[in-house]
């Protein structure tokens, strides 16, 4: 079984290596450690003194960095795939709603609205077409109860 050791320990021997007062295997000895192990952390040490040890799942803030921006970049993809899909139509209402800015708008008994600036844009159009033919239809339905 393998010997677990904190990050002050493995640097308080490797500080002791490198002062060379005493050989390595005397002090890996008296550590109670093995000399491939301490040697292995003098190179860790060397290859980068401010962040030595990581492991246990931590990583090296250039690593982290890494990884959260794979991590973006494969979400902002997976969105921008999901807005290159063609319209999801509602059968029962017969309109759509379109965030491809290069499909045309459709709306229910409504022209196509042609390649508008922005979807803000596009959402706000559709947005008033939808608020007109509910109040027609709120209209139509009053006046049928009166």
């Amino acid at each position: 079984m393998t010997q677990k050791y904190d990050n002050d320990f493995k640097l308080h021997a490797v500080q002791l290596a490198l002062e060379g007062h005493e050989p390595a295997s005397e002090i890996a000895r008296a550590l109670g450690i093995s000399v491939k192990s301490l040697y292995e952390w003098i190179a860790k040490y060397r290859d980068d003194p401010e962040i030595p040890f990581v492991g246990g799942g931590k990583l090296r803030p250039e690593v982290k960095a890494m990884r959260d921006l794979e991590r973006e970049n494969r979400q902002l993809r997976e969105e921008n795939e999901i807005l290159k899909k063609p319209c999801a139509s509602s059968a029962t209402s017969g309109s759509s709603v379109c965030l491809d800015p290069r499909a045309p708008l459709r709306t229910s008994g409504s022209e196509d609205v042609q390649s508008p600036q922005c979807i803000s844009e596009r959402l706000l159009r559709m947005a008033r077409t939808a608020g007109k033919s509910s109040l027609q239809a709120q209209k139509a339905t009053d006046s049928s109860h009166s």
